[in-house]
């Protein structure tokens, strides 16, 4: 059951059935769209769909669901108030070129480096790490373009190379328009994606360091980080100031 699942997503009706889900605008997602196939699926083998729970629990038991296989997120183990991990990533130019770039050395004394944020810049640095991808489409494939500008799929491969990665970032920062007060890095994946290893961010995490220290970790909330809070703990703390 779990590899006919994994069929039917791959298949070219399941995924326009994702695109169509995922359009900017549309009143449902992908999410939506997958549990229906699920439900199918149990159909297909005569299992009653009052089932799905427990099909779910069994394609997170057995690891063949695309779901679960690449399903990267975890909680991970830094803690507010623990020193900041240091690690090495690939750092991009406005000339073109790159260079690799200590992740605390951006940080200035007695001032947040946030990673991966959009507001504040007066008070605070900004750092924006590009790492693996959500929904690669030789990985797990859901054909969304609800957040491009240009209502285009995003179809892209897993990076095996820094130059790959490389040029998806400068990709990004192009097509969502990061402007010159966040500094573009990228988690270099012929290292092992150290980023990733040390702070736990797939699919998306914000972060604040001050002084060496962790000082802010975003938590999900129904499977989103909300911006606001960040906002919130920096409104606060210059406000302490």
């Amino acid at each position: 059951m779990l590899k006919r699942e994994n069929e039917l997503r791959l298949g070219q009706e399941v995924q326009k059935r994702f695109e169509e889900a995922e359009r900017s605008g549309s009143n449902t997602d992908w999410i939506e769209v997958a549990t229906q196939v699920q439900l199918e699926v149990l159909r297909e083998f005569n299992v009653a769909e009052s089932s799905l729970q427990a099909y779910r629990c069994a394609a997170n038991k057995h690891g063949i669901s695309l779901y679960v296989k690449y399903n990267r997120a975890r909680e991970g183990s830094l803690k507010v108030g623990a020193p900041s991990p240091d690690v090495s990533l690939i750092s991009l130019t406005d000339d073109g070129t790159t260079h690799l770039q200590s992740l605390l050395d951006i940080q200035q004394a007695d001032r947040p480096l946030v990673i991966i944020g959009q507001d504040f810049s007066q008070n605070n640095d900004f750092a924006f790490v590009y790492i693996e991808e959500a929904h690669a489409t030789d990985e797990w494939p859901i054909s969304s373009s609800r957040y491009t500008p240009d209502n285009q799929i995003v179809s892209v491969e897993q990076p095996k190379l820094a130059s790959e990665r490389v040029k998806l970032a400068r990709r990004f920062t192009q097509t969502f328009g990061l402007g010159t007060e966040m500094k573009v890095l990228v988690d270099d994946p012929e290292q092992s994606n150290p980023f990733e290893v040390a702070y736990s961010p797939w699919p998306i995490r914000l972060y604040v360091i001050e002084n060496g220290m962790m000082r802010f970790i975003s938590a999900p909330t129904d499977c989103a980080h909300h911006v606001s809070e960040l906002r919130a703990w920096l409104e606060k703390r210059h406000e302490s100031k």
